[in-house]
C-alpha cells in the first residue's frame, strides 16, 4: 500500500467512526477510542440503537470506555450513567482492574452487549460478510475466505 493510500484509508477509517461517534453521542464521548474495523459497523450501530433504546426507556445511560477486538470478538467496556442502581459491572470491572468480579451478568445492557459478542465471533471484521475464527500474522481475529489469506 503506498502512503498516498494508508493516508486515504486513514481518512475514510476516521470518518466512519466520527459518524458513529456523531449518531450516538450519549454512547461514545469524545476521549472514547472505537479500535475496531468497517466490518463491524453494522454490528456496533445495530447494537447502539438496541442500548440507547434501553437508555431512552429510563434504564441509565451506557457510556462506552472502550470498543475493540481482543481474541476475535468484539468488545464493548461501558460504564452505566443514571438509571437504576445496577452497573454493566463485568465490562467496567474488567477494563479498570483488569479483574473480573461476577455479579451476575443479568442485566438488559448486558444480554446485548453479550449477543453482539456472540455475533461478532461470526462476522468478518474487515467486510462484514460471515466470517471465522482464525490467526492473520499471529494476530486472532474473525474472517471471511477472502480476507483471511491478507
Amino acid at each position: 500500500m503506498t502512503h498516498r493510500n494508508c493516508e486515504q484509508q486513514l481518512v475514510h477509517d476516521q470518518a466512519w467512526r466520527q459518524a458513529l461517534k456523531s449518531r450516538f453521542p450519549k454512547i461514545f464521548p469524545a476521549r472514547c477510542e472505537i479500535a475496531v474495523s468497517e466490518g463491524w459497523l453494522p454490528l456496533l450501530t445495530e447494537l447502539c440503537e438496541q442500548l440507547q433504546g434501553l437508555a431512552d426507556a429510563g434504564e441509565g445511560q451506557p457510556e462506552a470506555v472502550e470498543v475493540k477486538q481482543k481474541f476475535g470478538e468484539l468488545r464493548l467496556y461501558c460504564r452505566l450513567v443514571g438509571g437504576p442502581s445496577k452497573e454493566i459491572a463485568t465490562r467496567v470491572r474488567e477494563h479498570a482492574g483488569g479483574v473480573t468480579i461476577d455479579v451476575g451478568q443479568d442485566s438488559a445492557f448486558d444480554k446485548i452487549i453479550d449477543e453482539a459478542r456472540r455475533r461478532s465471533l461470526r462476522t468478518c471484521e474487515t467486510c462484514g460478510d460471515a466470517g471465522q475464527l482464525c490467526e492473520v500474522r499471529e494476530v486472532v481475529t474473525v474472517r471471511c475466505t477472502r480476507h483471511a489469506q491478507r
